[in-house]
């Protein structure tokens, strides 16, 4: 899943960083900076696989897991945020660990009828019956857009493999992608 294409201009335009503040304003990290870092702690604290993320079987629990292990990331880094700011900053680490990261948020909105990504700097939808609508970039980068594709792969119960040819050189048949099977009713609710 490569992307030969050159960058368009400003590809970075929409990832500009956003820096928090640690106390007393003696240092200051990004949010992205801030999200990898609780990421790579709920990974180092419970792995890819472990009891306790297989009996966290409802959102809220794994929403709890996130949660403690962002509380703990903030304290130990000094940092301060507004509720509002720690509910966005654990919504989002929860999709990325969890869910589809950005793709969440467009599978929710229910005026989307189509999703299309041409790489990590260029996703457009599509309301209705209209014009694709180009987006700001939803992934950080090619990689992580690798994820996220990987991940929809498996849930769809397909694979990505080497060997399968490129559907932008014509070599394969191009079909309709349903939305993953996912209970985003759950998502929207709180248990």
């Amino acid at each position: 899943m490569t992307d030969d294409r050159p960058l368009r201009p400003n590809a970075d335009e929409g990832r500009e960083p956003q820096f928090v503040t640690a106390r007393r304003g003696t240092r200051m990290m990004s949010l992205a900076a801030l999200k990898e870092r609780i990421a790579d702690q709920f990974f180092e604290e419970y792995g890819e696989d472990s009891p306790q993320i297989r009996e966290a079987d409802t959102p809220s629990k794994r929403l709890r897991m996130v949660l403690e292990v962002a509380n703990y990331v903030l304290a130990v880094e000094s940092i301060v945020i507004s509720d509002d700011e720690r509910a966005g900053l654990v919504s989002g680490i929860y999709s990325d660990l969890f869910g589809y990261g950005a793709l969440d948020t467009l599978f929710l909105d229910e005026s989307i009828t189509t999703i299309s990504i041409y790489g990590a700097d260029h996703t457009s939808v599509r309301y209705g019956h209209g014009e694709l609508v180009n987006l700001k970039p939803q992934f950080e980068d090619t990689e992580h857009l690798r994820r996220v594709i990987g991940r929809l792969v498996i849930d769809a119960g397909a694979e990505l493999r080497d060997d399968t040819p490129d559907p932008r050189n014509g070599f394969a048949r191009r079909r309709a992608a349903r939305r993953p099977q996912r209970d985003y009713a759950a998502l929207r609710s709180r248990d």
